[in-house]
Parts: structure tokens; C-alpha cells; sequence
């Protein structure tokens, strides 16, 4: 229990963020350095306050993964952009009409 406690507080927070270069969890941490001069960060920050969170949807992972592979795809010349797209379509749909 003392280590659910030690991993979850604020000083460990920014201890494995600064470590792992990833993002605090703690608003304060936010704020103290290396965080609050890095670019990423400052940017990240700027585009936050319009980010929507994803529709909680059962089919929403079918939706992704035909979106991303679609999008791969495209980028390794497999298919041109309309045709995985109206693939990613049809498996979007699927995904969608299985949870109904």
C-alpha cells in the first residue's frame, strides 16, 4: 500500500515524468521546470483547452483500427487514398452495426 501511495503522489509524479520525458499527471508539476520551458509542453498546453474527448461508443476501437489501417495503407502505396478510405468505411460500419 505504501508504494500505491509513494507512486501516486506529486513528488513521484514529476520524478518519472522528468525521467521518462512523458507528461505529469499533477497540475503543479505543470509548472516547475523542466516541464514549463520545453516547447512540446508549451504547445501542448496551448491546444489542450480545445481537445474533445472520444465518443464513448462500444464500436469506437473497430472505428480506429479500420481508420488506421486505412491510413497505412495509404502511406506504404498499398492502395490509393480513396479506395482505403472506402474501406475504412465499410469496416467502420461493420464495427458499428456488431455492437448494435
Amino acid at each position: 500500500m505504501e508504494f500505491v501511495k509513494w507512486f501516486n503522489s506529486k513528488e513521484s509524479d514529476f520524478e518519472q515524468a522528468k525521467r521518462y520525458k512523458s507528461t505529469p499527471r499533477w497540475n503543479d508539476n505543470w509548472n516547475s521546470e523542466p516541464f514549463v520551458s520545453d516547447p512540446y509542453t508549451k504547445q501542448f498546453l496551448a491546444l489542450l483547452p480545445y481537445g474533445q474527448p472520444y465518443p464513448k461508443h462500444l464500436a469506437l476501437p473497430g472505428v480506429m483500427e479500420a481508420l488506421g489501417a486505412a491510413i497505412q495503407k495509404i502511406l506504404h502505396d498499398e492502395m490509393d487514398a480513396a479506395a482505403a478510405i472506402a474501406e475504412a468505411e465499410r469496416k467502420a460500419n461493420q464495427a458499428i452495426a456488431a455492437v448494435k
